[in-house]
């Protein structure tokens, strides 16, 4: 089984209930009509006015995007039984995200966005334990990730509640469901300094990245989709729907 537990550390400031603002500048206000084909059109701008952050919308620059602490405990089958912790985790490279697809059903209040990174880059510390295809590993130290090609696909729903006498969208926690071309890492301090021995793990792991991925995946997509979800979640508490949707 995987389990995991991911502290980050952004947080989207609180916002005087009497708000009430138009979208950013670098947001079209896109019709219903062609909703999707006008986001998709206009993502690259709205990606880059998001990533440079924006303080009246209380967006707090994200590239890097800090991650506190992520706690991996992996023992899907016999030949993995990981314990892995990361702490002081920094993402690089999400400002170079493409949008691609967009998919807004406003009956059910649900929508898909799909995305592409060339690469993404994770480095912090790490502690390690257990084993991993049948060899034992062990240590702590600095880590890194370098994640190649990765598309990602985006969901999430929202309700809609009055206030004030207007709507507003209210999301829920969103998902990402990632598929990766390719999986670069390197761990240091494995087996008490001795480099030969950490070498060879890491050639190891490289050459098994994909068995790596499926114990670190799921804790960095929802790395990711934290930092989505504050983003919109910001900005949809201080932006009714009416100047949201056209």
């Amino acid at each position: 089984m995987l389990s995991f537990v991911l502290l980050s550390c952004l947080a989207v400031g609180s916002q005087a209930a009497s708000t009430d603002l138009p979208l950013p500048s670098y947001m079209k206000l896109c019709k219903k009509a062609n909703f999707d084909s006008c986001v998709l059109a206009n993502s690259a701008a709205a990606i880059k006015g998001v990533w440079n952050g924006d303080k009246k919308y209380k967006i707090p620059k994200v590239d890097p995007y800090k991650i506190l602490k992520v706690e991996i405990t992996d023992s899907n089958n016999k030949n993995i039984a990981l314990n892995l912790t990361f702490t002081d985790l920094f993402i690089y490279g999400l400002k170079n995200t493409r949008m691609v697809g967009s998919k807004t059903d406003f009956d059910k209040m649900h929508l898909e966005w799909d995305f592409e990174m060339t690469r993404l880059e994770f480095k912090g510390k790490q502690k390690t334990s257990g084993k991993f295809l049948l060899l034992p590993v062990q240590g702590e130290g600095p880590c890194n990730f370098e994640l190649d090609n990765l598309k990602a696909k985006y969901t999430i729903d929202w309700d809609m509640e009055t206030r004030k006498g207007k709507q507003w969208m209210k999301f829920k926690n969103g998902n990402f469901k990632t598929e990766l071309g390719g999986l670069a890492v390197k761990f240091q301090g494995l087996f008490n300094g001795d480099k030969a021995l950490e070498n060879n793990m890491n050639v190891f792991l490289n050459e098994n990245w994909k068995e790596l991925y499926l114990s670190v995946g799921p804790p960095f997509a929802k790395a990711m989709a934290n930092v989505v979800y504050q983003l919109i979640d910001g900005i949809s508490k201080v932006v009714p729907f009416e100047n949201m949707v056209g």
